[in-house]
């Protein structure tokens, strides 16, 4: 879950990971013009780095779910 520092929308999403939410993993963009959805924008070089930075932990994250399910689901 992502949200853009200048998110309108932040206050109705989940900022922290909640004890009832301990799984939830949560990214707080705050950088200028980081508003919401900023992180489903093409990339950019003039993307500030921690909006680089979130889209690189989301990729990783990602990649670590496909591969979990792909090595739980393939029989050899």
């Amino acid at each position: 879950m992502t949200n853009g520092g200048e998110d309108p929308w932040q206050t109705a999403s989940l900022i922290k990971p909640t004890k009832a939410n301990s799984k939830v993993i949560t990214y707080l963009i705050d950088c200028d013009d980081c508003a919401h959805c900023v992180d489903l924008n093409a990339p950019s070089d003039d993307d500030p780095v921690i909006l680089t930075q979130t889209r690189q932990a989301i990729e990783n994250t990602f990649k670590q779910w496909h591969d979990q399910f792909w090595s739980e689901t393939l029989v050899e």
